[in-house]
């Protein structure tokens, strides 16, 4: 991603050339892009999008990495439920955090369920709030074993329930 983002032609973006960044900016992009840890950046009121190779493997969609663009449209499908949140770090309010939110995704050509915890968290500039730093994981895999889990679980407490007396005690 480190060489996608220097092939990047920002003299034509609403960012302008990388030199013209602010440095808070700088660092965050330099950070993720050193991270192994999954994470997006938005940054401005268009919410420009950055990403780090750790990313790429969950979100294998037609648009990623959807490097330099708008962040809405990147998520559009699930933009009405991330929108309010990422409103609300660039408002200054604070950071926010999701565990095991439901996101779908569309990958391979298809729409699929994808669970993902999250936090968004505000990244300063000398101006107020600059953008969003997003440090996310699916957890589809993890999920989906905690709800066949519970199925189980419920599987045998009817098994139990409709059981004899005397095997129960047994």
């Amino acid at each position: 991603m480190g060489a996608r983002i220097r092939a990047y032609d920002w003299n034509s973006s609403v960012l302008g050339p990388p030199e013209d960044w602010p440095q808070s900016l700088r660092v965050l992009v330099r950070l993720s892009l050193n991270s192994r840890h999954p994470m997006l950046i938005w940054w401005g009121p268009e919410h420009i999008q950055f990403s780090n190779d750790a990313i790429t493997p969950m979100v294998e969609t037609e648009l990623h990495p959807a490097l330099g663009g708008r962040g809405r449209d990147f998520l559009k499908e699930n933009w009405g439920f991330v929108g309010p949140q990422v409103q609300y770090v660039m408002a200054g309010k604070g950071s926010t955090w999701e565990e095991d939110r439901l996101l779908p995704v569309t990958r391979g050509g298809g729409r699929e369920n994808a669970w993902w915890s999250y936090s968004y968290a505000p990244i300063d500039s000398e101006d107020g709030v600059g953008g969003v730093l997003v440090i996310c994981n699916e957890v589809t895999s993890q999920h989906l074993a905690r709800e066949a889990l519970k199925d189980q679980t419920r599987h045998l407490m009817r098994l139990f329930e409709q059981a004899p007396g005397y095997v129960a005690v047994l």
